[in-house]
């Protein structure tokens, strides 16, 4: 909720570049919600999961193609994002249908993701100025997701593997790493949220 209560707050002070991590973080928030509603009255709730990560990767997909400086990663951010989307709506229909976890989206979302991540943290390093890392927030929304989606991939992957070869006790386990990055993840995204209202400071070489 930290993220959600943060986004409210600072959402008049966005940069456009920024609307899409406020899409990201009320969506999030609201299917979470909504998930955990129908998980608690024995609902299946995976066709929410699916919804979620077609709008996850987009808006994601979105902020990276805002934040991008070359113009041809900002070309093929956009290429990905509706490829991604296609493959997912695909997924969902013939594959791995909406009442089961749709790990093929999943995983393949967690790759592109960490791709445009370290893209955009080799595309900063090779300025020669950049803004004091701390005040920016672009670079606190790229660790929250490099972090969140290079520690979960495998999860991703074989979740559904992880549930019907290993016990009860270690699936849980898994996900209770999950739900430990997701904390770091959110809370990440918060600082980035937070920083948006910051003044600039002035940029330092990094030559």
């Amino acid at each position: 909720m930290l993220p959600f209560l943060c986004s409210i707050a600072n959402y008049r002070g966005l940069q456009q570049k920024y609307i899409s991590i406020f899409i990201l973080i009320v969506s999030a928030t609201f299917i979470s919600i909504y998930s955990s509603i129908q998980n608690s009255i024995d609902i299946n709730n995976m066709p929410s999961l699916h919804l979620l990560t077609v709008l996850e990767f987009l808006c994601i997909a979105f902020f990276y193609a805002s934040v991008f400086k070359n113009k041809s990663l900002k070309r093929i951010t956009v290429v990905v994002g509706i490829g991604f989307t296609l493959f997912s709506s695909f997924n969902s229909f013939f594959l791995q249908d909406i009442y089961t976890y749709n790990s093929y989206a999943r995983g393949l979302e967690a790759f592109l993701v960490i791709c445009l991540s370290l893209l955009y943290f080799y595309e900063m390093l090779q300025r020669q100025e950049e803004e004091r890392l701390e005040q920016n927030p672009t670079f606190w929304f790229n660790t929250a997701f490099l972090l969140y989606f290079a520690s979960t991939q495998f999860l991703f992957l074989f979740n559904n593997l992880i549930l019907s070869t290993y016990s009860t006790d270690i699936a849980k386990l898994f996900w209770d790493v999950h739900a430990f990055v997701c904390i770091l993840y959110y809370l990440l995204l918060a600082v980035g949220i937070w920083k948006v209202r910051s003044k600039p400071t002035s940029p330092i070489s990094l030559s």
